[in-house]
């Protein structure tokens, strides 16, 4: 028996793509090592004496402090990735017909499972009808019981 290649699926690939531009990404553009407070000021507005106007002023100290935990991110984040690429890359590719067992034995049984949450919220509901008809039927005979009682209603009422 032949083995088939199956195309990936729409998810796999995507995944892969965005996978292959954040290595683009991490090869053309390293994070910068030299970035200091007056190259990427972050902008926050804050009351001037002047009260006709407010200015943007920009905030030099927390700037330096957020591009540097943005760098300590970025490298986490970098690290993170090479880890589990190296350990991905280390396994062998899944068999094809493993790979559709698999699926296929997930599809079964998420469909038998929502066969049976189907049937019992059908069971449930058909409690709750079965309890609403008997109250329509009371409140009927409640409503007949109270027209017998004169001067409770008006005329108008009535009908």
């Amino acid at each position: 028996m032949s083995s088939v290649t199956l195309p990936p699926l729409p998810s796999m690939r995507a995944k892969e793509i965005e996978r292959r531009q954040q290595q683009h990404i991490v090869k053309i553009q390293p994070p910068p090592e030299n970035v200091s407070a007056t190259t990427a000021p972050t902008v926050s507005t804050k009351p001037t004496p002047d009260a006709a106007q407010a200015r943007t002023v920009v905030d030099q100290t927390s700037s330096s402090e957020d591009i540097n935990k943005a760098r300590q991110k970025r490298t986490e984040e970098l690290a993170d990735l090479m880890s589990r690429e190296s350990v991905l890359s280390s396994q062998p590719p899944l068999d094809a017909n493993l790979l559709c067992e698999a699926v296929h034995q997930y599809v079964c049984t998420t469909s038998s499972f929502l066969n049976t949450y189907v049937a019992d919220v059908n069971a449930a509901l058909e409690g709750v009808d079965h309890k609403l008809s008997i109250l329509e039927k009371q409140m009927g005979m409640m409503e007949v019981r109270l027209s017998t009682v004169k001067g409770l209603m008006d005329d108008d009422e009535q009908n």
